[in-house]
């Protein structure tokens, strides 16, 4: 059995500018930046133990979606036995799409957790 932890993440360059620091009866200017376009979303896979000890990555300039997670789990590392892939409860694990794919992965021995 191989054990594999994955999550998804999403960054943005610009920060939140609702709350800064400036010199008393001062306003700071801060100038608006629109991020729309500018974030990217990843998702990640580690499997700490074995010969096959790795981290995977994908990276991607737009929402993830349900096809991503089912192309993470065809990439990561596998080397023999059945791989057991521990999530947190993301909307594309209850997709309809992740919920269908389910027996074919049992099948090539991929398990959600």
């Amino acid at each position: 059995m191989r054990l594999a932890y994955l999550d998804e993440g999403g960054f943005s360059p610009s920060h939140l500018t609702s709350y800064s620091w400036a010199v008393q009866g001062q306003r700071r200017p801060i100038p608006d930046e629109n991020p729309h376009g500018q974030r990217v979303h990843a998702l990640a896979a580690w499997t700490p133990h074995g010969p096959h000890r790795s981290l995977w990555w994908d990276a991607v300039p737009r929402t993830l979606r349900s096809e991503d997670l089912l192309a993470v789990l065809d990439a990561i590392p596998r080397g023999d036995g059945e791989l057991v892939v521990g999530l947190d409860h993301a909307a594309m694990r209850r997709s309809r799409v992740v919920q269908d794919a389910l027996p074919a992965l049992a099948v090539r021995g991929i398990r959600l957790y």
